[in-house]
Order: structure tokens, then sequence, then C-alpha cells
């Protein structure tokens, strides 16, 4: 049985007739946590960057997992400038647990794009904005005219995108956190990429379900989703406000957005 799957370390695997080959694999253990690093050519040979994580089982990581956070954290502070304004984007529908990872994580994610001057010198503060895009059939606005337009507004150094993924191996459901600077490219849906935005894009996802390539309407979910989606989206949040703000402690961090 063949399945679709949103997964840079599945797609390499399938077979040797993939479009995407990796040019440098790294395969690497740290806490717990196995990383498998891959780098990718693009057809105007500039270099792509997907990383797989595969934690614990999110229902065993929370606020307290520094070790975990601070590892998501770091992987995300290598793809992001050190300086400058970052949009956040929520892809997804609130209202569809395995979709909701996207608007879900935006929740625990500390924004400072409405405090002012003075306040975010005080702090050493990044501006930071949240944007959750809904879906289409619920705004009518298609939704990649809707986030360049508010890119063209806000004019961040780069976009930061979060969305639910699908995978081909159910061992990673409840587990893997995808990261990409190639940005979003999930089944079904248009790429958000710098070619659309105009601006770096950061992909960041988790798979969510399994999806027959068959029937692309029928998609598989664990029993636990909803545990899934709170965890993982909490655990997101959190690595997102340690790279972004890193003169703050997680500590810090809890309090401000607890």
């Amino acid at each position: 049985m063949i399945y679709d799957t949103d997964i840079a370390k599945e797609i390499f695997n399938i077979n040797n007739k993939n479009d995407i080959k990796p040019n440098d694999i790294q395969h690497e253990e740290k806490n717990g946590v196995n990383i498998f690093r891959a780098i990718c050519a693009n057809a105007d040979l500039s270099m792509s960057k997907y990383t797989t994580l595969d934690f614990p089982h999110f229902s065993n990581i929370n606020q307290k997992s520094s070790s975990y956070i601070k590892l998501l954290a770091d992987e995300i502070k290598t793809l992001i400038p050190k300086a400058g304004t970052v949009l956040v984007v929520g892809i997804g529908n609130p209202y569809l647990v395995a979709d909701a990872l996207g608007p879900k994580t935006l929740t625990g994610l500390f924004v400072t794009g409405h405090l002012t001057p003075q306040n975010k010198k005080e702090l050493d503060l990044r501006d930071v904005f949240a944007f959750p895009t809904g879906v289409e059939h619920s705004t009518g606005i298609n939704t990649n005219k809707l986030l360049k337009s508010v890119v063209d507004l806000i004019k961040p150094c780069c976009v930061i995108c979060i969305d639910s993924l699908c995978t081909s191996e159910s061992k990673r459901l409840g587990v893997t956190v995808q990261v990409s600077d190639k940005g979003l490219c999930s089944i079904g849906k248009t790429a958000i990429n710098k070619e659309l935005l105009g601006v770096d894009v950061i992909g960041i996802g988790v798979p969510t379900v399994m999806r027959l390539k068959q029937d692309p309407s029928l998609s598989i979910t664990p029993k636990d989703i909803d545990v899934i989606i709170k965890r993982a989206s909490a655990l997101l949040a959190l690595g997102l406000n340690c790279a972004l703000q890193p003169a703050l402690t997680l500590q810090e961090i809890c309090l401000l957005t607890s």
C-alpha cells in the first residue's frame, strides 16, 4: 500500500527515481532525539536544508522539557536571521483537529509587534507578528494572496510557516518535527516559499495524518490526535519563542505566554 508523504526523509528513502536527491545526509542523536539532516540542490543551484527530528512521544513533553525545547530552538536559529522582524504564520483549519497545528501554535507564541519601541529595547526583544491564515472556503480569500498582502504590509526579514503534514510511516505520528528553509510544500497545497512571498520562508511541520495515495480523500489519524496537537503546538511555540527571543529565559517565556 502506497502513502503520500510530506516528510523529506521518507521521500529520499522511497526509491532512486525521486526528483529530489540529497547532496549530503547526516544522522545524529542528541538527548534521546534522532536527527536527520539533508541538503539538496535546487533547480537554480541554490541549496535547501531539511531537518527531521524524532522526539519521544509528544505526550511526554511539556514546558519543563527544556532539553527538547532548546534542541528545537537551536535548529530554528540556524535558519533565521539574527535580527529583524519575523512573521509567524499558522496554516490550517482551527476547527479540524488534525489540521489545527498552525493556528494552535500561534496561541502560545510571544508576539511583540504591538509593544512600544521603548519596551522592546528595554527587554531586548525582536519584532514578532503572528497571522492565522484561516482556510479559503471560510474566508473566501485565496490564502496565498492574503499572506502576500500581509508580508507586503509588515515587511519581515523572513516568514515562518507552521502546518500539519502527511507521513507514510505511522511511527512518526506524535513524535516527528520537520524544519526546512525551503518553505512549505505540503501535499495538495500551493508551495509557500521565497518565490511566492519575496522573503526567506522557513517551513515547520508535524505529521498528523497518513493519506492514501490512491484515495486522497481518505486520511488516517491516530486516536490521540487531540493530545498530539496540544503537545506538539506547545513544543513548537516554546521552541519558536526561545529561538526568536534569545534574551529571555525559558521560565520568563512561560510566564509571558501563560
